[in-house]
């Protein structure tokens, strides 16, 4: 009786700790994901932003179509740095994040709601921010 119990307690413990680090790794995911789409995106590698995006978006918009918006919306935005990024939430395979950007010559700080999808083993930007 009390092997059992043990058997059943450290099954439960193990099925705790498997899916509470698969939340650690999906939100460390979503902010690496955010973050390098904000880094590429203030170094002007707008090539490399697509990385960041979801099949869907690219498929919807084009890859011509995406590299020219986010060519456009950088025109007037000297600087741009992702200042900070909350709690990401996450729902199945859809997640958003709200994210603190400071664009321009006055350095104006503003708050974007990130949406993610994923795709396989990664998080994807499923809408432009």
């Amino acid at each position: 009786m009390k092997k059992g119990f043990f058997i059943l307690l450290f099954i439960v413990l193990l099925s705790t700790l498997t899916f509470s680090s698969c939340g650690i790794n999906n939100e460390q995911n979503i902010n690496e994901t955010v973050s390098s789409f904000y880094n590429a995106y203030q170094n002007r590698s707008f090539s490399q932003c697509l990385s960041y995006f979801s099949q869907r978006l690219i498929n919807s918009q084009g890859e011509t179509s995406l590299i020219n918006n986010l060519q456009s919306s950088r025109l007037f935005a000297v600087n741009v740095s992702l200042q900070s990024m909350g709690k990401p939430s996450i729902n199945g395979t859809n997640a958003t994040i709200w994210v603190d950007v400071q664009k321009g010559l006055l350095n104006i700080t503003n708050s974007t709601q990130i949406f993610l999808i994923k795709e396989g083993s990664s998080w994807k930007i499923d809408r432009l921010p």
